[in-house]
């Protein structure tokens, strides 16, 4: 009765709010929220059941008036635009206008623009026409000998939730454009980031540029499985990951392969069975329920000046290997930013922070207590003054200064917000010594032995 009142008294934003709290930090309710939330829509969508009927009597008249008018268009510029360009579609558009009944001349239209379409190029190239290049982007890294990669990849978790907001399929595709346009040709996703791995792809296959534009996604196996103690706090020791990676690495369609969430001791294994790998994306956090397996281009790793755990043990490894980290969690979901400058510690139950905010506060509350994070953030300041940037991009730099490092993968909002001339300011330059030794200064009060101590190599609390 109680829990009931505290539901039925707080403010709708509010209770949204603390929900999205609640499966942040106890994710195992979230197969619970969403089987009820499946029962409450079956349950509920009956009782508009007759108005959709209802309304169903008029679509068949509409959808004439609709397709009479699509057609009278259609016709109308296919007969304006037959003299200037194409494309091969033009002819599986023919004949379903045809199949339509359309008239012999309104067809005839249709075929005639699908003919004059493909001398587009021609004639745009012999009049001295030049499609436009893609811009160099300043830094760029070496996969597998051959494959170069700009330094910064764009990470599209923030697809698979309207908690980042969302937009239009025509905005994320203008958004997708202008990184390319500038050099941010690699995009990081995976099977269970939304409908990051389809909204990419038909970008990419639309794209005049689609062979330079690279993508690293994850295969992942959801397997239903019985949940009890016994079974989670027993120890995993089946290999059938290596035996899964050796089917990947015959796939023709990975251009390269990856791991996912692997710590040193299990990326070793792999490497001793044979398998070929050339990344390792490693994300530090109690909550995480999934272990995948990336085919990609480099060593994903959770790295940031409050998580700097690849340091100790995995950095060497991979040097060693020729692997290159692809770090993500580098920003701490925008906590390092003059936005948090001089600030109290983010209300972890307002609508306006987000679900990465929330996950990483709690790892900078591991690090060290904020009043620590704040001298952070004013020796980032100090050092972003000193270069002309901001603190996220000293950060950034942080980072790729490490010679094992590839890559980092800084997250977008899609269609939301626009990052990616600010992305450029990080790359072409390096932090000097004096730089690192006052960042270093700060790190050596903060807890970041204890946290190797405590939850051990990259990802060891997944295990």
């Amino acid at each position: 009765m109680m829990t009931d009142n505290i539901v039925a008294s707080l403010p709708l934003d509010e209770l949204r709010s603390i929900m999205r709290s609640l499966l942040t930090i106890h994710p195992s309710v979230t197969p619970v929220f969403e089987e009820q939330t499946r029962n409450y829509l079956d349950e509920t969508t009956s009782k508009y059941s007759k108005i959709a009927n209802a309304a169903s009597t008029h679509r068949g008249s509409l959808c004439t008036y609709r397709t009479a008018y699509a057609e009278w268009l259609g016709v109308d510029y296919a007969t304006r635009l037959c003299r200037y360009c194409s494309d091969s579609d033009s002819e599986d558009l023919a004949h379903a206008y045809r199949d339509k009944g359309l008239t012999v001349e309104d067809t005839k239209s249709l075929w005639d623009l699908q003919r004059a379409l493909p001398s587009c190029r021609e004639v745009w190239e012999g009049r001295g026409g030049q499609f436009p290049s893609l811009v160099r982007i300043a830094e760029t890294f070496t996969l597998d000998a051959d494959v170069q990669l700009p330094r910064i990849f764009t990470g599209l978790l923030q697809i698979s939730s309207l908690a980042w907001g969302s937009a239009s399929r025509a905005n994320i595709f203008e958004q997708f454009s202008r990184y390319v346009s500038r050099g941010f040709t690699a995009f990081n996703m995976a099977d269970y980031y939304g409908d990051a791995e389809i909204i990419f792809g038909r970008y990419r296959s639309s794209s005049a540029y689609a062979d330079s534009i690279f993508a690293a996604t994850k295969y992942c196996v959801f397997h239903p499985i019985t949940l009890s103690e016994e079974a989670m706090r027993a120890s995993y020791e089946d290999d059938q990951y290596i035996m899964a990676l050796q089917y990947l690495q015959q796939d023709p369609r990975a251009q390269l392969l990856g791991l996912c969430n692997f710590d040193t001791k299990h990326m070793r294994r792999v490497i001793e069975s044979g398998v070929k790998i050339v990344s390792n994306q490693v994300q530090v956090r109690t909550d995480t329920r999934y272990t995948s397996i990336e085919a990609s281009a480099a060593d994903n790793d959770q790295f940031s000046l409050i998580d700097s755990r690849p340091i100790v043990k995995m950095a060497g490894f991979c040097s060693e290997h020729n692997i290159k980290l692809l770090t993500y969690g580098t920003l701490c979901g925008g906590l390092l930013a003059e936005k948090w400058l001089d600030q109290a510690p983010p209300d972890l139950y307002s609508e306006k922070i987000t679900p990465s905010q929330r996950k990483y506060y709690a790892s900078i509350r591991t690090w060290g207590a904020w009043p620590l994070f704040q001298e952070l953030l004013r020796v980032l300041k100090v050092t972003a003054y000193k270069h002309s940037v901001t603190i996220s991009k000293v950060v950034t730099r942080w980072v790729l200064d490490f010679p094992y490092v590839g890559a980092v993968i800084v997250g977008c909002r899609m269609g939301v917000s626009e990052q990616s001339a600010e992305n450029l300011a990080s790359l072409g330059w390096c932090l000097d010594e004096e730089d690192r030794q006052m960042i270093e200064g700060v790190m050596q009060r903060s807890q970041r032995k204890a946290m190797f101590e405590s939850l051990g190599d990259c990802v060891g609390e997944y295990r």
